[in-house]
């Protein structure tokens, strides 16, 4: 149901994310270089040719699965413990792809000391997300309790 809050806060964490799958989360300096190497989800792509030098498919797969989740548990209004039960997977792979996010950076750099690699400031969107995920958690677990006190009253 698109009146309630929860889903406005899904969509919005779900749109929020969107954008990394279009838009580099770094670059990479390469002394020898003259360009940097664009660092996506999918990959480290060559600054020159444009292919892509290393695969990060666990990271786009984490990436997919939150977006397609979040749109999921939209349709799932009737089942709020389920709902529940999907967003907190949602936040867990969040989670897990901006520690993935860094963990690449670092393997990235520690490969070659003359690198370095610069974060886009769109690395930060997760976080933004995971924050939409939760306010959407409180608001499923408010309408649970306010269901089971009319379920009493009855």
């Amino acid at each position: 149901m698109l009146q309630r809050i929860q889903t406005v806060f899904l969509i919005l964490a779900a749109g929020f994310v969107m954008p990394l799958l279009y838009f580099p989360l770094g670059e990479v300096k390469m002394a020898e270089a003259e360009e940097a190497a664009p660092f996506y989800v999918y990959g480290l792509m060559d600054g020159l040719s444009g292919n892509v030098k290393l695969f990060t498919v666990p990271l786009f797969v984490l990436l997919s699965l939150s977006i397609l989740l979040s749109f999921v548990t939209v349709l799932l209004y009737k089942n709020r413990t389920r709902q529940m039960l999907i967003g907190r997977i949602i936040l867990v792979a969040l989670l897990i792809f901006q520690v993935a996010i860094f963990y690449y950076a670092y393997a990235i750099i520690s490969h070659n000391e003359a690198w370095v690699f610069e974060m886009s400031p769109v690395t930060v969107l997760p976080v933004v997300s995971v924050v939409f995920v939760i306010l959407a958690l409180r608001a499923i677990r408010k309408d649970e309790e306010l269901v089971r006190s009319m379920d009493r009253i009855r």
